[in-house]
C-alpha cells in the first residue's frame, strides 16, 4: 500500500508540472501570436482551455497536438512548435513523439534552441526549451524572477558607515529561486529519509501548487516536532540542497534578544544586520530557506527586544513584505523566505506565535532498514565531503554494521558512529606505512 501511495504521489507532481509548464507555454504562445497577429479561432480556444482548473493529462496532450497542428501552418514559428512537440513527448503521446523526432531530424540548427535542450530525457528536468519560454527574445529573466527586497533609499554617513555595502541592491530587484527537479526532489528525500515521508509530501505538493504560476520557490512556515538527533537539520539541508535554494540555521536556545533576526541599530558600537539580510546579500536571493533551530528554547525580554514577537512580523506575509530593518534604518521586503523551526515541545512556544506555524510531529527511523540507509547515505555524504572516489572509499562488512548495530538508536548518532568508523577505516593503511 506504501509503495501504491509512492507512485501516486509522483504521478501528482508529474501532472502538476506538466499543467505548469503548459500554462507558461501558452502564455508565451499568446504573446507571440499577438506580435505577429496570427493563429485562429480555435488555436485561442485550445490555449485558453489550458488555463482551466482539473485538466487530466490525456486532456493536455489532445490540447498540445491541436495546438501542434495550428502551428505547423507557422513555419516561423519553429522554435515555438519545437517547445510544444516535447511538451506532448512529456504526456506520453505517441502521435508527439512520432513527430517530435521527425521534427528533430529535419532540423540542422534551431536559431535560439539547442537540439540537445529539446532532447532532455526526464520529467523533472526541465528542458532548455522550456527555459526559453519563461525568458524574453534576449535570454533576460522575466520581471517576476527578481523582487526588490531594500525598498528604500538609504541614508547612509560617510565611507565608514557599515550599511555602504548594502548601497549596490538598495531599491534593486535580487533573483527568485524557482522551483525545478520536483520529482528528483521527492524521490531523493523519501529515499533518504523514509520516516519523514509525511512531511515530504507536505512541502513537495505546496511546490507543485505554486508552480501553476510564478514558479517560486517558497512554502508555508513549518515546525518539525520531535526528539533530538531524529534528522530535522539533516533534512532540511537535503530539501536546500536538492531544490537549489541556501539556507542557513538560526540556534535559537537561550537567545535573550532579537538581534540575529532584526540586526542591531547603527548607533550602537556592535552595529550589524540579521541573518534574514545577510543570506539575501551573500547568497543573491530572495527567497532562501532559514531555520529556526530550537525555537521552543528562545526566550529574551521586552526591553532587549522579544524574538518571539519579532518572529511573528517575519512570519506575517503582510508585515513582512515592508518590516522594518533597525540595521538599515529602511523597509525590508522578507515575505519569500521559507521559514523551518525545529522544537522538542510546543507548549513552550507562545500562542500567537504557534498559530503562525505548521506543526508537523515527526518520529525516528522504525525499522533496520532505515537505520541501513542513514549509513549508507552518510557513506556517500563522507565520500563527496571528502573528495573521495568510489572505489577508495572502504567497504563495510557484516563486522563493520555488527559494530554500528549499538548506535541505532538515533539518526544523529548512527551517522556520527559511521563518520567515526570510516576515520578509522582509511586511517589504517596510513598506520601501516608509516610503521
Amino acid at each position: 500500500m506504501a509503495h501504491e501511495s509512492d507512485e501516486q504521489n509522483v504521478e501528482y507532481l508529474k501532472d502538476m508540472e506538466i499543467l505548469a509548464v503548459a500554462r507558461r507555454l501558452a502564455r508565451r504562445t499568446k504573446e507571440i501570436l499577438s506580435e505577429i497577429e496570427g493563429g485562429s479561432m480555435s488555436l485561442d480556444q485550445s490555449l485558453d482551455e489550458i488555463f482551466t482548473q482539473r485538466l487530466t493529462r490525456k486532456r493536455i496532450s489532445n490540447l498540445v497536438w491541436s495546438v501542434v497542428v495550428e502551428l505547423q501552418e507557422h513555419p516561423e514559428l519553429n522554435l515555438l512548435l519545437g517547445c510544444w512537440l516535447r511538451l506532448g513527448v512529456m504526456c506520453d503521446d505517441s502521435i508527439c513523439i512520432s513527430y517530435f523526432f521527425r521534427f528533430l531530424t529535419s532540423q540542422n540548427s534551431l536559431t535560439g534552441l539547442q537540439v540537445e535542450g529539446l532532447l532532455t530525457p526526464r520529467f523533472g528536468q526541465t528542458p532548455e526549451c522550456f527555459a526559453w519560454v519563461d525568458a524574453s527574445e534576449t535570454g533576460q529573466k522575466r520581471d517576476n524572477d527578481a523582487v526588490v527586497v531594500i525598498l528604500d533609499h538609504l541614508e547612509t554617513e560617510g565611507i565608514d558607515d557599515p550599511r555602504n555595502e548594502f548601497e549596490k541592491i538598495a531599491q534593486k530587484p535580487i533573483p527568485l529561486n524557482r522551483i525545478h527537479k520536483l520529482d528528483h526532489v521527492y524521490n531523493s528525500l523519501l529515499s533518504e529519509f523514509p520516516w519523514f515521508s509525511h512531511v515530504v509530501d507536505h512541502i513537495t505538493r505546496q511546490l507543485a501548487a505554486r508552480a501553476h504560476g510564478r514558479s517560486v520557490f517558497g512554502f508555508k512556515p513549518l515546525i518539525l516536532l520531535g526528539a533530538p538527533g531524529i534528522g530535522k537539520t539533516r533534512f532540511v539541508r537535503r530539501l536546500a540542497e536538492l531544490s537549489g535554494v541556501p539556507w542557513r540555521l538560526l540556534p535559537l536556545a537561550g537567545k535573550a534578544d532579537n538581534r540575529d533576526l532584526a540586526g542591531t541599530a547603527k548607533g550602537w558600537s556592535n552595529a550589524c544586520p540579521g541573518l534574514p539580510l545577510m543570506i539575501i546579500k551573500t547568497e543573491v536571493c530572495a527567497n532562501p530557506i532559514l531555520v529556526l533551530d530550537e525555537i521552543d528554547k528562545a526566550g529574551g525580554s521586552a526591553r532587549n527586544g522579544r524574538i518571539h514577537d519579532t518572529l511573528i512580523q517575519l512570519l506575517e506575509p503582510s508585515s513582512a513584505s515592508k518590516m522594518m530593518d533597525d540595521f538599515l534604518q529602511a523597509r525590508v521586503n522578507y515575505s519569500y523566505i521559507s521559514w523551518i523551526a525545529t522544537a522538542n515541545d510546543v507548549s513552550q512556544i507562545p500562542a500567537p506565535l504557534l498559530s503562525r506555524f505548521q506543526v508537523l510531529r515527526v518520529e525516528g527511523p522504525n525499522s533496520k532498514d532505515e537505520y541501513l540507509g542513514i549509513i549508507e547515505t552518510t557513506v556517500i555524504e563522507f565520500a563527496r565531503r571528502h573528495g573521495i572516489r568510489k572505489e577508495f572509499m572502504p567497504a563495510l562488512g557484516t563486522r563493520e554494521l555488527e559494530v554500528l548495530t549499538s548506535f541505532m538508536t538515533s539518526p544523529r548518532r548512527l551517522a556520527k558512529a559511521t563518520e567515526s568508523l570510516l576515520f578509522t577505516l582509511l586511517a589504517k593503511p596510513v598506520k601501516e606505512v608509516v610503521h
